[in-house]
């Protein structure tokens, strides 16, 4: 079941397992750990084991490829005296490739011959001392980290249930125990562990959305030690990983913990830049990617700062970006909704000021408890802005308000609606000695005072046809009592 799960087939199991024993027949008291196993097995395992020369073919050529990986495209600690050698070393890999294609003898006898020559060269390569530490470790068969840690991702793939992919198997805790007998090969330490661990099931949450995978990343994602609880000897070896990532910017120079992190972190932010879309119904979730965001913004933050200048931002600055951009673009949908609606008998302001306090009050009450744990004035941000982008709506309609009309009395009702129940909002969060700064800062409507303005204008309007009424009636009366006869002047 063991090379089921990690996808080697049983045949080739058994081979690397036999070679591996060979390796070390009269080796006693040598460690498997200090063995340069790709070299070995090519050394070891001959092509009669296979069932065909092209797989055999396959075979060689991924163990040539993992010991150039190894040993020269990514070095931890500089070549120096030795760059001559490791450009022998790889006419030595392209020389036992191309065996393969001449005559049986002379090919067989090029391959030999080049396999103690590339022992020679190799076995020095790898027993560099590590990184410049006086502890006695060596860089061991390969000291290229980015071919050692997709071993172990590959290697922590084998965690999974193979009939169900989004649980773990049973035999999880014996198979993590095994791995870590391979961190001294693969120069794995505690905090590249649970790394790579948290970074393999966030993943499977990805392919799966199982809710329990996301779970257990996070819980990796907490054991993930920070800088100073990390040894000397492991800062120092986390320092010397590097990886290059190209990008719509260029080429950009990562560490080992950005070069995990930053996906995880990037698609966190993507999902609460937009969170009344993405956890419409899955406030559980929100939770979960809340902690994944900051989580990894925690460790992140520990890293160079010329990398890192999009998270430079404190938690709670970030959990303000996460509200300002969902609420933008929930405004923005709603403002498109009421567009398209039939608006006859309502004028848009108003349907726009009531489907404003509909999304206020969702977020206030499903959304906001959530963010309130990490930004204790998370609602008064959200209600703050939500006035705002309301406010800028309405203030061409007030600027243009000079009598009561129709539409007058349909939005300032609402508006004013709209308005008081986000100061009653601000007041509940923080009660109300604070409300009122926080109230002080917005700009508000004055509906009162324009209403005011209007009724006094309409008043006046009023008494002065009232006024107009009465002329004219009382100068009726004039002429009825006195009629104009023009013959009582002849």
């Amino acid at each position: 079941m063991k090379w089921l799960l990690t996808q080697i087939s049983e045949g080739m199991d058994i081979r690397t397992r036999q070679g591996l024993l060979n390796a070390l027949a009269g080796k006693v008291g040598k460690r498997m750990d200090t063995l340069l196993i790709p070299l070995e097995l090519l050394c070891c395992i001959s092509r009669t084991e296979f069932s065909d020369k092209k797989t055999y073919i396959r075979w060689q050529k991924r163990q040539l490829n993992m010991l150039e990986e190894g040993l020269i495209n990514h070095p931890a600690v500089g070549f120096g005296e030795s760059g001559r050698k490791a450009s022998e070393l790889s006419i030595l890999l392209a020389k036992i490739e191309e065996s393969e294609s001449l005559p049986s003898s002379t090919g067989e006898l090029q391959r030999t011959e080049c396999l103690r020559s590339l022992r020679e060269i190799a076995i020095p390569f790898a027993e560099r001392p590590a990184r410049g530490d006086l502890t006695g470790e060596v860089c061991h068969w390969a000291d290229g980290y980015h071919l050692n840690v997709r071993i172990y991702e590959k290697l922590l793939l084998s965690v999974f249930d193979i009939l169900d992919e989004g649980k773990l198997t049973e035999e999880v805790e014996e198979i993590l125990e095994l791995l870590k007998s391979t961190w001294r090969v693969l120069g794995i330490t505690e905090t590249m562990h649970y790394t790579c661990y948290a970074w393999v099931l966030f993943r499977q949450y990805a392919s799966t959305s199982e809710q329990g995978m996301l779970q257990h990343a996070i819980d990796q994602l907490k054991k993930i030690p920070l800088k100073e609880q990390r040894g000397p000897q492991e800062r120092l070896q986390l320092k010397s990983l590097h990886s290059k990532v190209e990008g719509q910017e260029g080429s950009r120079n990562l560490t080992f913990l950005q070069s995990f992190l930053l996906p995880i972190q990037k698609w966190a932010d993507k999902q609460l830049g937009d969170y009344h879309v993405h956890f419409a119904e899955g406030l559980l979730m929100m939770e979960n990617v809340v902690s994944v965001a900051m989580l990894s913004r925690r460790l992140l933050l520990e890293e160079p700062e010329a990398a890192m200048q999009s998270i430079s931002v404190t938690d709670r600055d970030q959990i303000e970006l996460y509200i300002s951009s969902s609420i933008k673009n929930s405004f923005a949908r709603v403002l498109q909704a009421v567009d398209k609606s039939d608006t006859r008998h309502e004028h848009p302001l108003a349907l726009l000021a009531v489907e404003t306090t509909k999304l206020l009050r969702k977020d206030s009450t499903m959304f906001m408890p959530i963010l309130s744990k990490r930004h204790p004035q998370a609602t008064i941000v959200s209600a703050s802005l939500l006035h705002k982008l309301y406010g800028h709506k309405l203030k061409p309609f007030l600027d243009g308000a000079e009598h009561l009309t129709e539409d007058v009395a349909s939005v300032f009702p609402a508006a004013d609606s709209l308005e008081q129940y986000i100061i009653s909002l601000i007041t509940s969060a923080c009660g109300e000695e604070t409300a009122a700064v926080y109230c002080r800062k917005l700009v508000p409507y004055q509906i009162e005072s324009i209403s005011g303005t209007l009724v006094m204008r309409w008043l006046n309007s009023q008494l002065g046809r009232i006024l107009g009424w009465v002329e004219r009636a009382t100068l009726q009366e004039v002429f009825k009592v006195f009629p104009c006869d023009s013959a009582m002047f002849t």
